[in-house]
C-alpha cells in the first residue's frame, strides 16, 4: 500500500510527529505570564461567585454526590472559606488558592535556576 510520494509508514510517521507545531515554551517568562493569567482568572471567577451566591443562579447541592458533598460540607472549608454560603464555592476557592500558590513557586524556581545558569 503505497501512495503517490512513498510508503505508507512514511505518511504516518510524518503525521504523528507533531513537534513542529507544539507551543509549549519553557522559561521565566512564560511562568510568569501564567501566573498572571492564574490570578486573573482567580479573581474573575471570585466576582463570578460573589455575584452568584445567595441568588437563583448557584449550583444546586444535592447533585454532585455523596463524597463531594461530604467534602463541601467539612468542617475546614466553613472555617477557611468564609466568604461563601454556598459550598461548593467554599470547596472550589481554596483549591484555586493552591494552585496559585504552586504556579508562583514554579515560576520563583525556574527564576532561579535561569539565574544561576546565566552567571556559570
Amino acid at each position: 500500500m503505497t501512495n503517490e510520494k512513498g510508503n505508507v509508514s512514511e505518511l504516518k510517521s510524518s503525521l504523528l510527529n507533531l513537534s513542529q507545531y507544539s507551543k509549549k515554551k519553557k522559561g521565566f517568562a512564560n511562568e510568569l505570564r501564567r501566573l498572571i493569567i492564574t490570578i486573573g482568572l482567580f479573581l474573575i471567577m471570585q466576582i463570578v461567585f460573589i455575584a452568584i451566591d445567595g441568588t437563583f443562579l448557584e449550583p444546586n447541592f444535592n447533585r454532585i454526590g455523596n463524597f463531594a458533598s461530604g467534602l463541601a460540607d467539612a468542617q475546614f472549608f466553613k472555617i477557611w472559606s468564609f466568604l461563601y454560603d454556598n459550598p461548593i464555592f467554599r470547596l472550589i476557592t481554596p483549591i484555586a488558592i493552591l494552585h496559585i500558590i504552586y504556579v508562583l513557586i514554579k515560576t520563583i524556581i525556574i527564576r532561579f535556576r535561569e539565574k544561576d545558569t546565566k552567571f556559570s
